[in-house]
């Protein structure tokens, strides 16, 4: 299957070269998350509200004077319109997105998310997800619903038992303290997961798991 059968033709952009005023009032008429800023209709940036609050309001800046090129993200990743949907979840995999531009004839037709490849290809999209959860909420309190898998890891050099978590083709490595009672967890049933996420050594290379504070059986 290829992208341009699965991805969003109407695409909210904004010309490089206007402001971020106007990019305010665009927020405002369409009710989007992001602005894809084009430079003669080819994607070249994005733009967020976090970015107008960071680098125009807390930087005191005028927005009827900055340019939206000024603030937005300029290492926009793109894919193109006849490339398979597989290459559309690698990229979003690798660079921990969630939406991607769709080109083709060197300008944007529409937009591919998580969600359009979810419908198709659900595994993929729920390891996109996963592990773009786990890069943004480092340290963070997270809670995950997935199935509980019987496998183990060694968990730095304490021989700690190293589970998994994971839905679909999706997983992630968790800790369970000695507080929790993990030998009433059942191998293939679904529960939610609460804890916070963190950066350790597994088997000697530095991986992302969950230290987990609370496990609930999933209705």
């Amino acid at each position: 299957m290829l992208i341009k059968e699965i991805m969003t033709n109407e695409v909210v952009t904004i010309d490089i070269n206007a402001t971020v005023f106007d990019a305010c009032k665009k927020y405002h008429e369409n009710r989007v998350g992001s602005l894809i800023v084009v430079n003669k209709n080819f994607p070249v940036g994005i733009i967020t509200e976090r970015d107008i609050i960071e680098r125009v309001v807390l930087a005191d800046k005028n927005p009827h004077e900055t340019k939206v090129a000024d603030i937005m993200s300029k290492d926009l990743k793109v894919v193109h319109a006849l490339e398979p949907v597989e290459k559309a979840a690698d990229l979003m995999r690798e660079h921990k997105i969630k939406k991607l531009p769709v080109v083709l004839d060197n300008k944007i037709v529409g937009i591919v998310t998580v969600t359009d490849i979810s419908n198709v290809m659900p595994q993929i999209s729920k390891r996109i997800e996963m592990e773009v959860l786990s890069s943004r909420y480092l340290n963070q309190m997270i809670k995950i619903k997935a199935t509980y898998g019987n496998k183990v890891k060694v968990f730095d050099n304490d021989e700690e038992g190293m589970h998994y978590i994971e839905d679909g083709t999706a997983a992630l490595k968790i800790r369970i303290p000695e507080n929790i009672d993990a030998s009433t967890l059942i191998p293939g049933s679904e529960y939610y997961w609460t804890g916070f996420l963190r950066r350790g050594r597994i088997m000697g290379d530095e991986e992302l798991y969950m230290e987990v504070v609370d496990i609930v059986p999933a209705p």
